[in-house]
């Protein structure tokens, strides 16, 4: 991996014997890296490596999610989302439905709670103690992204396969599905005033009002 400075010069290399998919910063300006391999690694500032973890499963896309009190979140392909601190302790893992998949990031609420998109269409709300909150079941697939949070509350999720965009309740009943017709393979990213923003597939951004309509594309 490389630390660039602002002004384009190399500041340092670090080698690490892993495929790596994405990085997060701590306040203290730790480094958090998640390897294709199941890999966890803590990097710091002056790019030396402090700690690693193997998981035993394998992330296949995005960051670790790093909550307000140090925590890191990961979801891994082999179904389980994993929560450390800040040593490299792991204080909890979740495990989804037997056969389920996660191949994108989690996505921490204001109030604590985990969010982390499946591949068979679920969104799993998990307590930051790792108890199951609620499962929400959806007609789609979600890849590589992570789930959208309004400021309301409402979650959002892009679909891969039918090019939906879903609207869930924070309590995760469903609140309203758009069509886009085409797939997405990313984010929702939202608004301050709750619109949700999604790029598909074809290259096509598609900005949804709070009532499921479409604001333009």
């Amino acid at each position: 991996m490389y630390a660039i400075r602002p002004n384009g010069s190399l500041k340092w290399t670090l080698t690490i014997s892993d495929a790596l998919t994405g990085v997060s910063i701590g306040s203290d300006g730790t480094l958090y890296i998640a390897g294709s391999n199941g890999g966890l690694y803590s990097v710091s500032s002056a790019g030396a490596l402090k700690w690693s973890r193997q998981t035993g499963g394998s992330f296949y896309s995005g960051c670790p999610a790093i909550a307000s009190d140090g925590t890191i979140y990961l979801a891994g392909a082999n179904g389980f989302v994993y929560a450390f601190d800040s040593t490299g302790t792991n204080i909890w893992t979740y495990a989804a439905r037997p056969g389920d998949s996660f191949k994108g990031s989690v996505t921490i609420s204001p109030n604590g709670t985990i969010l982390a998109a499946s591949v068979s269409g679920a969104v799993y709300a998990i307590n930051p103690d790792g108890t199951n909150q609620w499962i929400s079941f959806n007609s789609g697939e979600f890849y590589f992204g992570a789930p959208g949070i309004a400021p309301d509350g409402t979650i959002y999720v892009a679909d891969n396969s039918s090019g939906k965009i879903f609207a869930i309740n924070p309590d995760g009943s469903a609140k309203w599905e758009y069509h886009s017709g085409s797939a997405f393979y990313g984010s929702v990213s939202v608004g301050s005033d709750g619109t949700a923003y999604a790029l598909s597939y074809s290259g096509i951004a598609f900005a949804v009002g709070t009532d499921g309509s479409l604001q333009w594309s």
